[in-house]
């Protein structure tokens, strides 16, 4: 039996009656799906018979809820069943990753992190050297979509890093003078539970205290790998609508500052601090806990989530306005050069002005959203931005860009 029919949107066309040998779609939306079947009444049916039977594939859908009935009639015996079905990808809430699964994924990939040298001798002086930026934006640990989890997140995040080692010795190789790291978390580090659109707290598969433990290990995890390869290395994270505390009716109640996000960049500081391996590690904390700029080997670098742009037809339009905005009111990001955002999970970039004035919007590195997919039929490819910063760069002030 085919799938129903849909409508123009891709949601199932409603039948005003039960067919005697198919479903009765009542409602099937983009995370439920609700559906009456008339089945034999000697008939025995395992849960993915049924939804095979309403033209669901078991692979994607689990059932929920499951009503069996049977009605003596004039003319014999007759049943039904009545089943609420669920996308898999929102009842990955329903079973909880294992703390212990994913503390024994990062501890594997840290143990067989060998210690790095720098790849060059040590510099004599600051003059003529560049810095790699990577970009941490919208991880969303926690959230899940598709098959997919945040073991899934994890490894592409890992997988990322050790990208970024690679990177670094072709960088070397081909003559960029790299000495110093700039890792900036761009927000939305975590995925936060509930508040921020429909059924999330189905779609999430970790505790809000577990994204957050998750994420600051994660973090310093790329730290341990990348740090010993740099003379410097500096870490500043902002914070992203995700990470808003305390929302009532969609909306954040407390400071700005009293966000998830830079909390996880507190914890990253903290254990940090001590550790003498570590001790040219730098973990600034912003002026402004949703926007600063940082200099990067002479090049000042906004950094910003995104969630705050408004007022155009695309993110590019959008940014360009808030900036603008910025440079009017004369806030520190009216000196930047260069731009960074991130959530829109996709990778763009612009460029206003000959004397420099680039944006780039980072790509996300979480599992995607089955809800934008399902409404839009998009969908852009995961990736960790990378790129070089300094005056050394040329009038723009940054060079080599790749996407790990």
């Amino acid at each position: 039996m085919g799938e129903p029919e849909r409508d123009e949107n891709g949601r199932f066309v409603k039948n005003t009656s039960a067919p005697d040998d198919g479903p009765n779609f009542v409602d099937i939306g983009m995370s439920d799906a609700k559906a009456k079947l008339a089945v034999d009444p000697g008939e025995e049916l395992t849960e993915a018979d049924v939804l095979r039977k309403v033209g669901l594939d078991p692979q994607e859908w689990a059932v929920h809820e499951l009503r069996r009935r049977r009605v003596e009639t004039a003319d014999g015996e007759r049943a039904s069943i009545s089943v609420v079905a669920r996308r898999r990808a929102v009842a990955l809430a329903e079973t909880l990753v294992d703390p212990s699964a994913v503390q024994e994924q990062l501890d594997a990939w840290v143990a067989r992190t060998e210690p790095h040298r720098p790849l060059l001798p040590k510099a004599a002086g600051r003059a003529a050297q560049d810095a790699m930026v990577l970009v941490l934006a919208d991880w969303q640990v926690g959230g899940a979509a598709g098959a997919r989890g945040t073991t899934d997140t994890i490894a592409r995040v890992l997988g990322a890093f050790d990208a970024a080692a690679d990177r670094v010795a072709a960088l070397r190789a081909s003559g960029r003078n790299v000495r110093t790291l700039n890792l900036f978390g761009l927000g939305d580090i975590v995925e936060s539970c509930t508040g921020f659109y429909a059924s999330q707290l189905f779609s999430v598969d970790m505790t809000l205290r577990q994204q957050i433990t998750t994420s600051w290990q994660l973090v310093l995890a790329g730290i341990v790998k990348l740090a010993p390869l740099f003379e410097e290395v500096v870490v500043e994270g902002v914070g992203g609508n995700h990470g808003e505390l305390n929302r009532v009716a969609g909306k954040q109640q407390t400071a700005p500052s009293d966000n998830l996000d830079l909390l996880v960049f507190d914890a990253v500081k903290l254990a940090v601090e001590g550790r003498p391996e570590l001790e040219h590690v730098s973990i600034l904390q912003p002026d402004n806990p949703l926007f600063d700029v940082v200099d990067v080997c002479g090049v000042p670098v906004g950094l910003t989530h995104g969630h705050l742009f408004n007022g155009g037809q695309n993110p590019s339009a959008k940014a360009e306005r808030w900036w603008r905005g910025q440079t009017f009111g004369r806030t520190p990001l009216a000196g930047a050069r260069l731009l960074l955002s991130g959530h829109y999970h996709s990778f763009a970039a612009a460029e206003w002005s000959q004397e420099g004035r680039t944006w780039m919007q980072a790509p996300a590195m979480d599992n995607g959203s089955q809800w934008f997919t399902d409404s839009s039929g998009l969908s852009a490819p995961p990736g960790m931005l990378s790129l070089v910063v300094g005056e050394t760069c040329g009038p723009r002030g940054w060079d080599d860009l790749k996407i790990l």
